[in-house]
């Protein structure tokens, strides 16, 4: 089956943070329920066999990572585990980078934690195959990345902690899903880590072997470059600044 046959997702999300080891990453406590953040169309990649790092963007995290459609329509309301609302996963890589920072005058830890989920948002920072499996079990599943710049790691999925149907088990009291709506399961341990000052090479391969569900052969196009950056902004007051209400 390919995610291709299937029409356009109504809502498109991911997972920041599904593995202990993820949130170690992060220096964050484990929390107790999927924190679920929709994201704009446009961060799935249109070209899954490139990835283009912008000359703004600086320190890089990317890991591999499994995505899943919704198979049916499903109600905001509490209900038990449905592996029928999971119609197929595949396969996926996906990166996060600080860069943002670099336009935050003064960051404070505040701003630090955002622009790790900010940059979740951009364009293209979730490169999905298009190959997809109807079933599958999960726990029996290892996703390993490895390039010449960046390693190897492994990932095995077992790690997760929320599947496809745990999610929307854990979720629909809260939000509505629709038929193909597209969610990515997020990073099942700790994400291989590129500095600013560690660049790929020139058209450098990275592959994301899937087992089960494939292999992807991505190329990188790494342009980061120390002198661009994003630019600065002035911060608005916030409501809880002193003066601000008078």
């Amino acid at each position: 089956m390919r995610r291709s046959d299937y029409p356009r997702p109504f809502q498109t999300m991911l997972i920041d943070l599904n593995a202990p080891a993820a949130y170690a990453d992060e220096g964050l406590p484990v929390r107790a329920y999927p924190r679920i953040l929709p994201i704009p169309p446009g961060a799935v990649s249109e070209d899954a066999d490139t990835l283009i790092l912008e000359p703004w963007r600086r320190d890089v995290k990317l890991y591999p990572q499994l995505y899943f459609l919704v198979g049916r329509d499903l109600p905001q309301e509490a209900a038990g585990r449905d592996e029928t609302a999971v119609l197929g996963y595949g396969l996926g890589l996906a990166f996060r980078d600080n860069g943002i920072l670099l336009a935050s005058p003064g960051a404070v830890p505040r701003d630090e934690a955002c622009c790790c989920w900010y940059s979740l948002y951009a364009d293209d920072s979730q490169i999905l195959s298009d190959e997809m499996l109807p079933e599958a079990d999960l726990t029996s599943v290892v996703l390993t990345v490895s390039s010449k710049t960046a390693g190897r790691a492994e990932y095995p999925q077992k790690d997760l902690l929320f599947d496809g149907g745990k999610i929307l088990d854990e979720t629909r009291e809260f939000i509505e899903f629709r038929k193909y709506d597209l969610i990515a399961l997020g990073c099942a341990g700790t994400p291989l880590f590129l500095p600013a000052d560690r660049k790929f090479e020139e058209d450098e391969i990275l592959t994301v072997d899937g087992g089960v569900f494939g292999t992807m052969n991505i190329t990188i196009k790494d342009r980061r470059d120390p002198a661009v950056c994003i630019p600065g902004w002035k911060p608005r007051a916030f409501f809880m600044e002193e003066g601000y209400l008078r």
